[in-house]
């Protein structure tokens, strides 16, 4: 499990024994999420949802985005997987919300053509209950996009732990707040690259495994 935040959650409501040892681990150093040269964010489109499953609650979002003014920005919503029924639905109801704005993704696209389509995307609403997406929420980050999260979600607890600028879903994403849509700054850029560099690190995630591990090796000796 990558999230201690995630496991702490999972052992404070029984869901895992409360002897049970966290093992942080991912597949995906950040290197592997994000190409050396990738720039940042060049526009403020937003990026909303990884899927076509009700998990993302997208009509929670939707019903707070029609309140914007979203003249020339691009509600970019991934729905290429998941439930055929929800999919339908997202698709109606975005048309309803949003108009023109809502910019549906139905298919499959190659890898560097969504990075590329990311790369405009300078908000980023992934209103999930629980960690989903969070490949695309790191590799948001990592290239300067504002990213909102639920506070539900132990993802969101982890980013602000560990000191990113990320903001929810409940708190910030409202028409009352006139920064809502506005983007990072540079410097705010700057910091959520550097903070996942050293956080997400091929050579961070291996020392840590490693360490794990040789714990997990020396109690089962000791028993």
């Amino acid at each position: 499990m990558f999230l201690e935040d995630e496991y702490n959650l999972y052992k404070k409501i029984g869901v895992i024994s409360k002897n049970a040892m966290h093992m942080r681990f991912s597949y995906y150093p950040i290197n592997l999420i994000i190409k050396k040269e990738q720039g940042f964010v060049t526009s403020n489109n937003i990026l909303l949802g990884n899927s076509a499953t009700p998990t993302n609650n997208h009509i929670e979002a939707f019903e707070m985005l029609k309140k914007f003014k979203l003249d020339n920005i691009n509600v970019i919503t991934p729905l290429s997987y998941g439930k055929t029924y929800y999919f339908k639905d997202i698709l109606e109801y975005g048309f309803k919300y949003l108009g023109k704005s809502f910019q549906p993704l139905k298919e499959f696209i190659p890898l560097d053509k969504y990075r590329n389509l990311m790369s405009t995307c300078g908000i980023v609403i992934m209103n999930h209950y629980r960690p989903q997406g969070v490949g695309n929420v790191m590799a948001a980050l990592h290239m300067g996009a504002k990213v909102y999260l639920s506070k539900r979600n132990p993802l969101y607890n982890y980013l602000k732990r560990i000191e990113c600028y990320v903001y929810s879903v409940e708190d910030d994403l409202h028409i009352s707040n006139q920064q809502a849509l506005q983007l990072l700054n540079s410097e705010q850029m700057e910091h959520n690259r550097k903070i996942l560099n050293n956080e997400l690190s091929f050579k961070r995630i291996v020392t840590e495994l490693r360490g794990t591990l040789k714990d997990l090796v020396n109690e089962s000796s000791i028993q």
